[in-house]
């Protein structure tokens, strides 16, 4: 399984937000116009109770839509490279993932939950990694999928239910 490149994989993604968001928006999907927030995050401007996000990981891509803020990571299974865990996440959560016995799933469970927590609010990297716990959030605030290699992450409001697609891309 190769990966593709960041130019079809930006394609593929912009499809599938438009596909996905057509019928909310009553608009073809051709004719939807993305802008972004301060920190990059896309939105559609003229639908503020549409929320979307996209995420893309090896072969996965993945976009979801729900009435609130939305934040969605996609992330291939690996062991993590340097110390990321001792620099971005905060002494429970790297207590967490030294537990047990597989290391990569509870790094890449932490990691994704930090990504889609931190895309839910828009604020993206300006948030110090460390500075919050994804352990100590809400019950439901996050629903996980596991997938053939990767984890998935929709962090979003438990008394929602986000509409989700993830594809598979294969060269």
């Amino acid at each position: 399984m190769k990966t593709l490149d960041a130019a079809i994989i930006h394609k593929a993604a912009d499809s599938l937000a438009r596909r996905m968001l057509s019928p909310y928006a009553k608009t073809p999907p051709e004719e939807l116009v993305f802008e972004r927030g301060p920190h990059g995050k896309p939105f559609l401007p003229g639908f503020p109770g549409l929320h979307f996000n996209i995420s893309h990981s090896g072969c996965y891509i993945a976009c979801a839509v729900a009435p609130v803020p939305v934040g969605i990571d996609v992330q291939m299974i690996a062991l993590p490279k340097n110390d990321v865990a001792g620099r971005y996440f905060t002494t429970r959560e790297q207590q967490y993932i030294a537990q047990g016995d597989n290391f990569a799933l509870r790094f890449c469970r932490v990691w994704t939950m930090k990504e889609s927590y931190l895309k839910r609010t828009g604020q993206g990297l300006s948030i110090p990694l460390d500075s919050f716990d994804v352990l100590e959030q809400p019950q439901g605030l996050f629903r996980e999928i596991m997938l053939d290699g990767a984890i998935c992450q929709i962090c979003c409001d438990p008394a929602t239910n986000p509409q989700f697609e993830i594809e598979t891309f294969y060269r």
